[in-house]
């Protein structure tokens, strides 16, 4: 499964303008694909339950050091819009951000 990381950040037409208050979307998303409905069906809803609660604090994680350094080293050559750094982690640390996802998944085997 590709994943096409410009579509994590808002998309194209909102990349340079990305910050942690772009709403949660929930539209063509992973869960959503072909490939997730194929196996989430097969999984109970304790397996579930237990990927995600193992999963989600693994989005606390700070990696600003990495993303600084990427971004550092990018800066000039993708004309890259400033402190996207500082956005980046402040969107990946939202707490209302990381709840939202963690209900969509949780809610995902209903769904399927």
């Amino acid at each position: 499964m590709a994943f096409d990381h410009a579509f994590v950040f808002g998309g194209v037409q909102q990349i340079g303008v990305f910050n942690s208050k772009i709403p949660f979307g929930n539209q063509d998303k992973f869960h959503q694909s072909d490939f997730y409905k194929s196996f989430i069906s097969f999984m109970d809803e304790e397996e579930i339950i237990k990927i995600v609660d193992d999963f989600i604090p693994l989005l606390k994680i700070s990696h600003k050091e990495v993303i600084d350094t990427i971004v550092f080293q990018l800066t000039d050559v993708w004309k890259l819009t400033p402190n996207l750094a500082d956005r980046i982690h402040e969107y990946l640390f939202c707490e209302e951000r990381i709840e939202k996802v963690k209900a969509v998944i949780l809610n995902s085997k209903s769904i399927y």
